[in-house]
Protein backbone atom coordinates (compact mmCIF):
# COMPACT_ATOMS: atom_id res chain seq x y z
CA UNK A 1 0.00 0.00 0.00
CA UNK A 2 2.73 2.35 0.83
CA UNK A 3 4.43 1.76 -2.39
CA UNK A 4 1.57 2.66 -4.19
CA UNK A 5 0.70 5.83 -2.34
CA UNK A 6 4.51 6.87 -3.50
CA UNK A 7 3.76 6.16 -6.80
CA UNK A 8 0.45 7.79 -7.36
CA UNK A 9 2.05 10.82 -5.20
CA UNK A 10 5.06 10.83 -7.69
CA UNK A 11 2.67 11.08 -10.44
CA UNK A 12 0.63 14.08 -9.12
CA UNK A 13 4.58 15.60 -9.09
CA UNK A 14 5.48 14.05 -12.84
CA UNK A 15 2.38 15.34 -14.64
CA UNK A 16 2.12 18.76 -12.93
CA UNK A 17 6.22 19.21 -13.97
CA UNK A 18 5.04 17.76 -17.64
CA UNK A 19 2.61 20.76 -17.43
CA UNK A 20 5.43 23.02 -16.77
CA UNK A 21 6.97 22.27 -19.49
CA UNK A 22 4.78 21.24 -21.83
CA UNK A 23 2.90 25.49 -21.67
CA UNK A 24 6.84 26.51 -22.18
CA UNK A 25 6.90 27.83 -18.56
CA UNK A 26 10.19 25.63 -17.94
CA UNK A 27 12.54 24.09 -20.31
CA UNK A 28 13.50 20.43 -19.91
CA UNK A 29 16.67 20.46 -17.38
CA UNK A 30 14.76 22.73 -14.75
CA UNK A 31 11.61 20.77 -15.08
CA UNK A 32 14.32 17.86 -14.24
CA UNK A 33 15.58 19.62 -11.05
CA UNK A 34 12.01 20.85 -10.09
CA UNK A 35 10.97 16.96 -10.02
CA UNK A 36 13.77 15.65 -8.32
CA UNK A 37 13.86 18.48 -5.50
CA UNK A 38 9.66 18.00 -5.36
CA UNK A 39 10.72 14.35 -4.53
CA UNK A 40 13.08 14.80 -2.63
CA UNK A 41 10.91 17.07 0.01
CA UNK A 42 8.40 14.86 0.02
CA UNK A 43 10.39 11.62 1.02
CA UNK A 44 12.22 13.49 3.44
CA UNK A 45 9.94 16.31 4.58
CA UNK A 46 13.24 18.84 4.44
CA UNK A 47 14.62 21.16 2.59
CA UNK A 48 18.17 19.87 3.21
CA UNK A 49 19.73 19.54 0.17
CA UNK A 50 22.52 16.73 1.22
CA UNK A 51 19.13 14.73 2.96
CA UNK A 52 17.32 15.33 -0.30
CA UNK A 53 20.68 14.17 -2.48
CA UNK A 54 20.52 11.26 -0.24
CA UNK A 55 17.00 10.29 -0.49
CA UNK A 56 17.10 10.60 -4.37
CA UNK A 57 19.33 7.33 -4.27
CA UNK A 58 21.34 8.10 -7.50
CA UNK A 59 24.05 5.81 -8.89
CA UNK A 60 26.61 8.62 -8.84
CA UNK A 61 28.33 9.51 -5.35
CA UNK A 62 26.21 11.72 -3.05
CA UNK A 63 28.19 14.51 -3.06
CA UNK A 64 27.66 15.10 -7.11
CA UNK A 65 24.01 15.01 -6.47
CA UNK A 66 24.51 17.97 -3.85
CA UNK A 67 26.47 19.70 -5.87
CA UNK A 68 24.31 19.75 -8.93
CA UNK A 69 20.97 20.46 -6.53
CA UNK A 70 23.24 23.16 -5.06
CA UNK A 71 24.25 24.83 -8.62
CA UNK A 72 20.53 24.38 -9.76
CA UNK A 73 18.99 25.74 -6.70
CA UNK A 74 21.13 29.03 -6.83
CA UNK A 75 20.27 29.44 -10.74
CA UNK A 76 16.36 29.38 -9.88
CA UNK A 77 15.21 31.96 -7.71
CA UNK A 78 12.44 32.88 -10.34
CA UNK A 79 10.77 29.67 -9.06
CA UNK A 80 8.95 31.59 -6.18
CA UNK A 81 7.42 33.92 -8.69
CA UNK A 82 6.80 31.51 -11.15
CA UNK A 83 4.80 29.47 -8.69
CA UNK A 84 2.74 32.24 -7.39
CA UNK A 85 1.96 33.04 -10.67
CA UNK A 86 0.92 29.01 -11.61
CA UNK A 87 -0.77 28.75 -8.16
CA UNK A 88 -3.01 31.81 -8.85
CA UNK A 89 -4.06 30.84 -11.96
CA UNK A 90 -4.88 27.04 -10.85
CA UNK A 91 -6.89 28.69 -8.20
CA UNK A 92 -8.89 30.55 -10.36
CA UNK A 93 -12.26 28.24 -10.21
CA UNK A 94 -12.58 27.64 -6.50
CA UNK A 95 -12.42 31.45 -5.52
CA UNK A 96 -15.71 32.74 -4.64
CA UNK A 97 -17.63 35.55 -2.90
CA UNK A 98 -17.96 33.12 0.09
CA UNK A 99 -14.27 32.26 -0.08
CA UNK A 100 -11.79 33.46 3.08
CA UNK A 101 -8.57 35.11 2.38
CA UNK A 102 -6.49 35.74 4.96
CA UNK A 103 -3.26 38.02 4.91
CA UNK A 104 -0.51 37.40 7.38
CA UNK A 105 3.03 37.94 8.02
CA UNK A 106 5.51 35.45 8.79
CA UNK A 107 9.28 34.77 9.03
CA UNK A 108 12.06 32.26 8.50
CA UNK A 109 15.14 33.04 11.62
CA UNK A 110 18.53 31.14 11.33
CA UNK A 111 19.75 31.58 14.67
CA UNK A 112 23.46 30.55 14.03
CA UNK A 113 23.28 31.88 10.44
CA UNK A 114 26.02 34.34 10.32
CA UNK A 115 26.85 34.75 6.47
CA UNK A 116 23.34 34.15 4.74
CA UNK A 117 22.62 36.92 1.76
CA UNK A 118 20.52 39.53 3.01
CA UNK A 119 19.80 38.85 6.47
CA UNK A 120 18.39 41.45 8.12
CA UNK A 121 16.82 41.47 12.31
CA UNK A 122 13.26 39.86 12.23
CA UNK A 123 10.97 39.37 14.96
CA UNK A 124 10.64 35.23 15.38
CA UNK A 125 7.18 34.39 15.79
CA UNK A 126 8.28 31.24 17.91
CA UNK A 127 10.75 32.52 20.52
CA UNK A 128 9.34 36.25 20.33
CA UNK A 129 12.66 37.52 20.21
CA UNK A 130 14.46 39.55 17.92
CA UNK A 131 16.64 37.01 15.37
CA UNK A 132 18.39 37.01 12.24
CA UNK A 133 16.50 36.35 9.63
CA UNK A 134 13.70 36.97 6.72
CA UNK A 135 10.43 38.56 6.47
CA UNK A 136 7.69 36.62 4.71
CA UNK A 137 4.10 37.62 3.27
CA UNK A 138 1.16 34.88 2.64
CA UNK A 139 -1.80 34.66 1.42
CA UNK A 140 -4.08 31.62 1.93
CA UNK A 141 -7.38 30.86 0.82
CA UNK A 142 -9.90 28.73 2.61
CA UNK A 143 -12.33 26.55 1.00
CA UNK A 144 -15.25 25.74 2.54
CA UNK A 145 -15.84 22.08 0.49
CA UNK A 146 -12.56 21.01 1.16
CA UNK A 147 -12.95 22.14 4.56
CA UNK A 148 -8.90 23.27 4.02
CA UNK A 149 -6.17 26.57 4.05
CA UNK A 150 -4.01 26.35 1.08
CA UNK A 151 -0.75 29.15 0.51
CA UNK A 152 -2.07 30.51 -2.83
CA UNK A 153 0.76 33.39 -2.47
CA UNK A 154 4.06 33.72 -0.93
CA UNK A 155 6.76 36.13 -0.82
CA UNK A 156 9.89 36.46 1.38
CA UNK A 157 11.41 40.31 1.64
CA UNK A 158 14.82 41.90 3.69
CA UNK A 159 15.17 45.37 4.66
CA UNK A 160 18.52 45.19 3.45
CA UNK A 161 17.25 45.24 0.06
CA UNK A 162 17.77 47.92 -1.89
CA UNK A 163 14.05 48.34 -3.57
CA UNK A 164 12.76 47.91 -0.02
CA UNK A 165 10.71 50.42 1.28
CA UNK A 166 8.36 49.21 3.94
CA UNK A 167 6.42 45.94 5.33
CA UNK A 168 3.25 47.77 4.51
CA UNK A 169 4.11 48.59 1.08
CA UNK A 170 4.61 44.71 0.68
CA UNK A 171 1.45 43.94 2.03
CA UNK A 172 -0.21 46.20 -0.14
CA UNK A 173 1.95 44.53 -3.19
CA UNK A 174 0.73 41.30 -2.51
CA UNK A 175 -3.29 42.09 -2.43
CA UNK A 176 -2.43 44.22 -5.39
CA UNK A 177 -1.10 40.91 -7.59
CA UNK A 178 -3.87 38.88 -5.78
CA UNK A 179 -6.54 40.83 -6.78
CA UNK A 180 -4.90 40.92 -10.58
CA UNK A 181 -4.92 37.48 -11.17
CA UNK A 182 -8.55 36.34 -9.18
CA UNK A 183 -10.21 39.85 -8.67
CA UNK A 184 -12.60 41.85 -6.09
CA UNK A 185 -14.05 38.84 -4.53
CA UNK A 186 -13.95 36.60 -1.03
CA UNK A 187 -13.51 37.86 2.56
CA UNK A 188 -10.56 38.95 3.46
CA UNK A 189 -9.48 38.66 7.03
CA UNK A 190 -6.58 40.45 8.84
CA UNK A 191 -5.54 40.47 12.03
CA UNK A 192 -4.00 42.82 14.81
CA UNK A 193 -1.52 44.42 12.84
CA UNK A 194 -3.01 45.32 9.89
CA UNK A 195 -5.35 47.78 11.68
CA UNK A 196 -3.06 50.86 10.64
CA UNK A 197 -4.58 53.61 8.41
CA UNK A 198 -1.91 52.67 5.08
CA UNK A 199 -3.54 49.00 4.96
CA UNK A 200 -7.35 50.24 5.75
CA UNK A 201 -6.98 52.67 3.20
CA UNK A 202 -6.08 50.38 0.23
CA UNK A 203 -9.21 48.01 1.12
CA UNK A 204 -11.43 50.54 1.72
CA UNK A 205 -10.58 52.51 -1.92
CA UNK A 206 -10.06 49.12 -3.69
CA UNK A 207 -13.91 48.16 -2.47
CA UNK A 208 -13.30 44.91 -0.68
CA UNK A 209 -15.30 43.11 1.49
CA UNK A 210 -12.67 42.69 4.98
CA UNK A 211 -13.11 42.10 8.64
CA UNK A 212 -10.10 42.82 10.49
CA UNK A 213 -9.41 42.94 14.39
CA UNK A 214 -8.79 46.30 16.08
CA UNK A 215 -6.21 46.91 18.75
CA UNK A 216 -7.98 49.19 21.38
CA UNK A 217 -5.84 52.17 20.83
CA UNK A 218 -7.45 53.07 17.54
CA UNK A 219 -10.06 56.05 17.56
CA UNK A 220 -13.07 55.76 15.53
CA UNK A 221 -16.14 58.67 14.58
CA UNK A 222 -19.40 57.76 16.18
CA UNK A 223 -22.30 60.54 16.02
CA UNK A 224 -19.70 63.66 15.02
CA UNK A 225 -17.65 62.50 17.87
CA UNK A 226 -14.15 61.28 17.85
CA UNK A 227 -14.04 58.37 20.30
CA UNK A 228 -11.53 55.58 21.67
CA UNK A 229 -12.67 52.39 19.90
CA UNK A 230 -12.46 49.99 23.06
CA UNK A 231 -14.72 52.65 25.21
CA UNK A 232 -17.20 52.65 22.09
CA UNK A 233 -17.19 48.94 21.78
CA UNK A 234 -18.54 48.38 25.35
CA UNK A 235 -21.43 50.54 24.30
CA UNK A 236 -22.56 48.11 22.16
CA UNK A 237 -25.43 45.93 23.06
CA UNK A 238 -24.04 42.16 22.40
CA UNK A 239 -27.55 41.10 21.86
CA UNK A 240 -27.11 38.26 19.06
CA UNK A 241 -26.17 34.89 19.67
CA UNK A 242 -23.90 32.47 17.49
CA UNK A 243 -24.97 29.27 19.21
CA UNK A 244 -23.28 28.84 22.01
CA UNK A 245 -20.38 30.31 21.66
CA UNK A 246 -20.79 33.72 22.13
CA UNK A 247 -22.31 36.71 21.52
CA UNK A 248 -22.22 40.26 19.17
CA UNK A 249 -23.73 43.19 18.39
CA UNK A 250 -22.57 45.97 15.85
CA UNK A 251 -23.44 49.60 14.84
CA UNK A 252 -22.22 52.08 12.23
CA UNK A 253 -19.36 54.36 12.74
CA UNK A 254 -17.00 56.67 10.64
CA UNK A 255 -13.15 55.86 10.18
CA UNK A 256 -11.43 59.21 9.48
CA UNK A 257 -8.11 58.27 7.79
CA UNK A 258 -6.08 62.04 6.17
CA UNK A 259 -9.31 64.03 5.70
CA UNK A 260 -11.04 61.19 3.93
CA UNK A 261 -14.23 59.73 5.94
CA UNK A 262 -14.92 56.04 5.49
CA UNK A 263 -18.35 54.47 6.59
CA UNK A 264 -17.49 51.37 8.92
CA UNK A 265 -19.00 48.80 10.80
CA UNK A 266 -17.98 48.48 14.24
CA UNK A 267 -18.02 45.16 15.79
CA UNK A 268 -18.04 43.74 19.08
CA UNK A 269 -17.88 39.98 20.22
CA UNK A 270 -17.69 38.03 23.40
CA UNK A 271 -16.90 34.22 22.78
CA UNK A 272 -18.05 31.89 25.82
CA UNK A 273 -13.81 31.03 26.79
CA UNK A 274 -12.54 34.94 26.13
CA UNK A 275 -12.01 37.31 28.89
CA UNK A 276 -12.23 40.40 27.02
CA UNK A 277 -14.52 41.33 23.93
CA UNK A 278 -12.55 41.23 20.77
CA UNK A 279 -13.29 44.39 18.90
CA UNK A 280 -13.81 44.40 14.66
CA UNK A 281 -14.41 46.63 11.70
CA UNK A 282 -16.00 45.45 8.46
CA UNK A 283 -16.08 47.62 5.41
CA UNK A 284 -19.47 49.79 4.87
CA UNK A 285 -23.04 50.05 6.74
CA UNK A 286 -23.69 46.29 7.51
CA UNK A 287 -27.48 46.07 8.42
CA UNK A 288 -27.90 42.45 8.70
CA UNK A 289 -27.14 40.36 11.81
CA UNK A 290 -26.35 37.03 9.86
CA UNK A 291 -24.16 38.88 7.66
CA UNK A 292 -22.03 40.09 10.38
CA UNK A 293 -21.95 36.82 11.84
CA UNK A 294 -20.85 35.26 8.02
CA UNK A 295 -17.31 37.57 8.38
CA UNK A 296 -17.18 36.65 12.23
CA UNK A 297 -17.15 32.98 11.09
CA UNK A 298 -14.74 34.05 8.76
CA UNK A 299 -12.24 35.57 10.85
CA UNK A 300 -11.74 32.45 12.60
CA UNK A 301 -10.42 30.64 9.76
CA UNK A 302 -8.14 32.98 9.25
CA UNK A 303 -5.88 30.73 11.57
CA UNK A 304 -5.02 28.38 8.50
CA UNK A 305 -3.02 31.49 7.24
CA UNK A 306 -0.66 30.39 10.53
CA UNK A 307 -1.24 26.77 9.81
CA UNK A 308 0.37 27.57 6.27
CA UNK A 309 3.07 28.72 7.78
CA UNK A 310 3.57 25.79 10.46
CA UNK A 311 3.39 23.58 7.55
CA UNK A 312 6.29 24.96 5.83
CA UNK A 313 8.62 25.53 8.84
CA UNK A 314 7.91 21.92 10.20
CA UNK A 315 6.64 19.96 7.41
CA UNK A 316 9.62 21.12 5.06
CA UNK A 317 11.96 22.38 7.64
CA UNK A 318 12.40 25.89 5.67
CA UNK A 319 14.44 27.21 8.58
CA UNK A 320 16.52 24.06 9.00
CA UNK A 321 17.80 25.03 5.78
CA UNK A 322 21.72 25.74 5.14
CA UNK A 323 21.58 27.56 1.90
CA UNK A 324 23.02 30.96 1.78
CA UNK A 325 22.20 32.60 -1.05
CA UNK A 326 18.89 34.77 -1.51
CA UNK A 327 17.82 33.21 -4.50
CA UNK A 328 18.29 29.63 -3.78
CA UNK A 329 16.11 30.64 -0.25
CA UNK A 330 13.72 32.02 -2.76
CA UNK A 331 13.77 29.26 -4.69
CA UNK A 332 13.27 26.55 -2.26
CA UNK A 333 10.16 29.18 -0.86
CA UNK A 334 8.81 28.13 -4.77
CA UNK A 335 9.56 24.43 -4.65
CA UNK A 336 7.43 24.42 -1.06
CA UNK A 337 4.38 26.32 -2.44
CA UNK A 338 4.78 23.55 -5.59
CA UNK A 339 4.57 21.07 -2.75
CA UNK A 340 1.43 22.72 -1.36
CA UNK A 341 -0.41 22.72 -4.55
CA UNK A 342 0.55 18.75 -5.17
CA UNK A 343 -0.49 18.22 -1.79
CA UNK A 344 -3.75 19.76 -2.44
CA UNK A 345 -4.56 18.13 -5.56
CA UNK A 346 -4.29 14.90 -3.70
CA UNK A 347 -6.91 16.02 -1.19
CA UNK A 348 -9.12 16.97 -4.18
CA UNK A 349 -8.52 12.97 -5.28
CA UNK A 350 -10.66 11.35 -2.92
CA UNK A 351 -9.21 7.89 -3.74
CA UNK A 352 -6.09 8.91 -2.55
CA UNK A 353 -7.01 10.83 -0.25
CA UNK A 354 -8.65 7.75 1.81
CA UNK A 355 -5.30 5.66 1.22
CA UNK A 356 -3.81 8.53 3.15
CA UNK A 357 -5.76 8.43 5.74
CA UNK A 358 -6.24 4.52 6.35
CA UNK A 359 -2.34 4.52 6.23
CA UNK A 360 -1.60 7.41 8.60
CA UNK A 361 -3.91 4.87 11.14
CA UNK A 362 -2.25 1.81 10.62
CA UNK A 363 1.07 3.94 11.78
CA UNK A 364 -0.78 5.12 14.87
CA UNK A 365 -1.50 1.65 15.87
Amino acid sequence: MVSEICKKVKNKVVNFVKYLNKEGITDKPQSKFISELAMGMFLTQSCNLTEISRALREKISIKHTLKRLQRNLCKNGELLELMNDIVLENIKNKVDPETVIALDGGDISHLYGEKFENQSKVRDGSSKKIEKGYWLNQISCYVEKLKTSFPVLLDIYSQEEENFKSANDESIKMVRRFIEKIGKIGLWVLDRGYDGGIILEEFLTQGLEFIVRMRDNRDLIYKGKKINIEKLSLQINRRYKNGEKGRYGYLKCILRIGKIDYTVTLICYKGVKNKNPMIFLCNGHISKSREILRRIKGYFHRWGVEECYRFEKQGFGIEKSLVRSYSGIKCLLGMILLCCNVLLKIKEDDYLREMLIQEAKREKT
